[in-house]
C-alpha cells in the first residue's frame, strides 16, 4: 500500500469518525430540544427529583443554563449568586446546609431583581418535601469551584425554577 492511499484511507477514517460525531451531537441537540418543550412540572418532579435529592445540575443542563453562579457574595452565614441571565438564589446557613430564602428574577422595565416567589419567604424550604441540591461542602469551596453550596429547597421552589427556566428557554 503506498503513501497516498494510507493517505487517503485516514481521510476517510477521520471523515468517518467526524460524522458520526455530528450526528450523535444533532441528535443529543434534538433529544434536548424534544425535552424541553415537552417537560412538564410534574415531569421535572418524577425526572430530576430522586428520594429527598434535586438534579439542579442537569435541569440546568437540558436548559442550556451554566452551572457555575455569577455575581456571587458569601460568607459563612449567607450565600447570594445568580444562575443564568434571569435567576438569584438567595440563602442562609443551617448546620451543614444552607437554606433557600428567596428567589429573585430579573422582572421590572429596568432589569432591577425583584422578588419572584412571595409565598416561599414564608415557608422558606420548611414543608414536609424538602429536597436537597448538591453542591460544594462549604462556602469556600463553593467560591473556589465557582459553583453553588449544598442547599435545601421546597417542593414548590423545584416547580418555580423550572418554569423559569422554560421561560427563559422561550
Amino acid at each position: 500500500m503506498s503513501n497516498n492511499e494510507r493517505l487517503l484511507l485516514f481521510a476517510i477514517s477521520m471523515g468517518l469518525v467526524l460524522l458520526v460525531a455530528v450526528i450523535l451531537w444533532l441528535q443529543q441537540e434534538i433529544s434536548m430540544y424534544i425535552l424541553r418543550k415537552t417537560m412538564t412540572r410534574e415531569d421535572v418532579m418524577t425526572k430530576f427529583c430522586s428520594g429527598r435529592h434535586f438534579d439542579l445540575d442537569g435541569l440546568m443542563r437540558v436548559f442550556r443554563v451554566s452551572p457555575h453562579p455569577h455575581d456571587v457574595e458569601c460568607d459563612e452565614n449567607s450565600y447570594t449568586g445568580c444562575l443564568g441571565k434571569r435567576i438569584r438564589l438567595i440563602m442562609h446557613r443551617e448546620g451543614d446546609f444552607y437554606i433557600l430564602d428567596d428567589i429573585q428574577r430579573y422582572r421590572d422595565a429596568n432589569w432591577q431583581f425583584t422578588g419572584w416567589y412571595d409565598e416561599y419567604e414564608r415557608r422558606r424550604a420548611r414543608d414536609k418535601t424538602a429536597y436537597i441540591v448538591a453542591g460544594e461542602a462549604n462556602y469556600l469551596e463553593a467560591q473556589k469551584h465557582d459553583r453553588l453550596p449544598g442547599f435545601i429547597l421546597s417542593a414548590e421552589a423545584v416547580k418555580k425554577i423550572f418554569d423559569e427556566f422554560r421561560e427563559g428557554a422561550n
